[in-house]
C-alpha cells in the first residue's frame, strides 16, 4: 500500500497494488495457467486537513489506518511549519512542493529542501513565496506640542495622503519583476489592503453620512480618468498589462 500527498499537498492519496488476470497460457504439462498483470488502484482519498473516513478506510486493520493517520498530519506539521518560518523571514504566499523525479533538480539548492524527504512526501520548500510589504513604523516625538501638531492634517492633506499610499502599492508591485499584476500579491496582503481601504470607506459613508450612490455618479467620471492617466505611461502600465512586471518595465513605453 503507497501512501502520498497530491501535487498540490491538499489531498493523501492511499493506492495499493493489485493482481488481475489477463490471460491464459497453457503450461508443460498441458494446464492452462492464469496470467496476471500487477496494477495499481487508488483506494482512499481525503483532505489533509480532515480525518480520512469511508467504508475502504473502515475495512483496515487499526494498526494499519492509525499508520495512515500519522503519517498524514505529520506532514500537514511539517508544511505548517515551514509556512510559519517563511512568515518569520518576511515571505508570504506561495505553494508546498511535493517530491517527485524532478524535484532534485529544481530545488535542490534551495535552504529548505529535505533530501531525506521522500517521493509523495513533503519537499520542505514553498514555491512562489513573496516578499511581504514591509511595514513603516513611525516613531512618536519626545515633544509632545510637536506630535499633536503632527496628528492634525487638513482633509486636504489627509486625501493627498491616500493618493500617495496609492502609489507606493504600485511602487511596491515593481520590486516583484517575476509577478504579474494578477500575482504580484498574496491573498494575505491584499486583504490587508483591503481591510484597510474598508476602514476609511466605513469612516465616510457610515460615519461621515456620504450617501455613496450619489459620491459615485458624481465623481465616477473624474476618478476613472485619472485611473486611466495613471496606467499608461510608467510604472502604473504594469496594472493593465497581463505580462511579467519585469518584462513591462523593460520593455519601451507604449
Amino acid at each position: 500500500m503507497q501512501v502520498k500527498l497530491n501535487s498540490s499537498a491538499e489531498e493523501v492519496v492511499v493506492r495499493k497494488t493489485v493482481a488481475r488476470p489477463t490471460g491464459k497460457i497453457k503450461g508443460v504439462s498441458g494446464r492452462e495457467r492464469k496470467i496476471f498483470t500487477n496494477t495499481t488502484k487508488e483506494v482512499l482519498r481525503w483532505r489533509i486537513d480532515e480525518s480520512p473516513s469511508g467504508p475502504e478506510f473502515g475495512q483496515m486493520a487499526s494498526d494499519k489506518w492509525w499508520e495512515l493517520e500519522s503519517w498524514a498530519w505529520e506532514q500537514r506539521r511539517k508544511i505548517q511549519e515551514a509556512y510559519e518560518r517563511n512568515l518569520e523571514e518576511g515571505l508570504v504566499g506561495g505553494n508546498p512542493v511535493v517530491v517527485s523525479d524532478k524535484t532534485q533538480k529544481l530545488y535542490g539548492d534551495h535552504p529548505h529542501y529535505d533530501r531525506t524527504a521522500k517521493v509523495g512526501e513533503f519537499s520542505g520548500v514553498i514555491a512562489g513565496a513573496r516578499q511581504r510589504l514591509i511595514k513603516h513604523t513611525v516613531e512618536p516625538s519626545e515633544n509632545s506640542d510637536v506630535n499633536e501638531i503632527a496628528e492634525v492634517r487638513s482633509t486636504e492633506e489627509i486625501a493627498e495622503g491616500l493618493r500617495l499610499a496609492g502609489l507606493d502599492l504600485i511602487n511596491a508591485m515593481a520590486q516583484r519583476k517575476e509577478e504579474t499584476r494578477i500575482t504580484a500579491f498574496s491573498k494575505e496582503e491584499l486583504l490587508e489592503l483591503y481591510k484597510a481601504e474598508r476602514l476609511i470607506f466605513y469612516i465616510l459613508t457610515r460615519g461621515v453620512g456620504v450617501k455613496q450612490r450619489e459620491y459615485e455618479q458624481e465623481t465616477r467620471s473624474e476618478v476613472e480618468a485619472s485611473y486611466r492617466e495613471l496606467t499608461k505611461d510608467g510604472t502604473g502600465r504594469i496594472l493593465r498589462l497581463k505580462k511579467k512586471i519585469g518584462d513591462i518595465l523593460n520593455s519601451k513605453k507604449r
